[in-house]
């Protein structure tokens, strides 16, 4: 009879360490393929994302505010509030939010500007026929500045000047005037439709640094408007008249600032109806508007637009505010 044997195979506690051991190396070298995925992926993706969510809302939130300075309603002592988010969430738990910087800068900052123009109006009313000009000059400065630094998108700054927003980058690429541009022109040589904005900033300096919205507020102390339209009625010496007819007989605008680029590429885009590109128009020091005897002139820091002729208008409006941070 034969016998069967069953062999096994023991283990003693060496090898039981050593298996040990190399299991915690496995696993140490998961977490760490693990934590390292999440360093190179997934901290810059959303700290990316977190970025890009910031420069949309302070974005809508700077036009909000600027499409309020535009409203033809507001009147000296009404103030204009506009939330202004701040900061830039971080990723947790590994870095807190970084604070950003929105500013108001008053008058001697690098941004001034001057309007100065001539009206020319035939009026008739119960005392006969009588013509009155109508000359109007305002200066403007101060400017509206949010600034952030970012790491993973290109870095994108904003500056109001004269209630229009310039988008301006970090880097290499050229500022973009987002407009509203301070000076409309439509119609024919019949008959052309003029309007015009001014916007002034007074008062002190204030800078707002945080992680969290700012709400911000701006004190209209002067708000001067007109809106005059053949064929309407107008206030002179005491008595009232219509408007036969009007014609601009000269105007300048002329600003100031580092942005001079921005506004003339954005002035010729508007009045030209062109696509050229932008290096082609910044490289121009004088061009005229398409169709109407306008000049624009950019040269160093200083940018105009200036007129001078007989233009019938059919309408003309205008309006000037000067605010101040409060």
């Amino acid at each position: 009879m034969i016998k069967s044997r069953v062999f096994s195979i023991s283990y003693n506690k060496e090898d039981k360490g050593v298996a040990e051991v190399i299991g915690v190396i496995l696993l140490f070298a998961v977490l760490i393929t693990l934590f390292t995925s999440f360093m190179v992926w997934y901290i810059p993706a959303q700290t990316a994302a977190n970025e890009t969510h910031y420069e949309i809302q302070n974005k809508g939130a700077i036009g909000s505010l600027i499409s309020d300075l535009h409203s033809n309603t507001i009147a000296a002592g009404s103030t204009i509030s506009a939330s202004i988010p701040l900061g830039i969430s971080g990723v947790s738990i590994f870095s807190q939010p970084v604070d950003t910087q929105f500013a108001i800068l008053p008058q001697g900052t690098s941004f001034s500007a001057s309007l100065s123009l001539s009206l020319f109006m035939n009026l008739t009313g119960s005392k006969g026929n009588t013509t009155h000009y109508l000359n109007l000059s305002y200066n403007i400065a101060g400017e509206m500045e949010s600034t952030a630094n970012t790491q993973y998108i290109t870095a994108i700054d904003y500056l109001v000047e004269d209630g229009s927003l310039i988008q301006v980058y970090s880097n290499s690429q050229p500022s973009v005037n987002l407009g509203p541009l301070p000076l409309g022109l439509t119609g024919t040589s019949g008959g052309h439709s003029l309007s015009l904005s001014a916007v002034s900033i007074t008062g002190s300096s204030e800078i707002f640094s945080s992680t969290s919205s700012q709400v911000v507020n701006l004190l209209v102390n002067t708000s001067t408007a007109y809106n005059l339209l053949n064929g309407s009625s107008i206030s002179f010496a005491g008595s009232s008249y219509t408007i036969d007819n009007m014609s601009l007989r000269s105007l300048n605008y002329t600003f100031n600032g580092t942005m001079v680029d921005a506004w003339n590429y954005a002035f010729y885009s508007q009045y030209n109806n062109s696509r050229i590109p932008y290096s082609s128009v910044v490289s121009l020091p004088t061009w005229n508007f398409a169709g109407e005897p306008l000049i624009a002139t950019a040269k160093g820091s200083t940018f105009s637009v200036t007129y001078s002729g007989n233009m019938l208008l059919d309408s003309y409006s205008s309006q000037y505010l000067v605010c101040q941070g409060e």
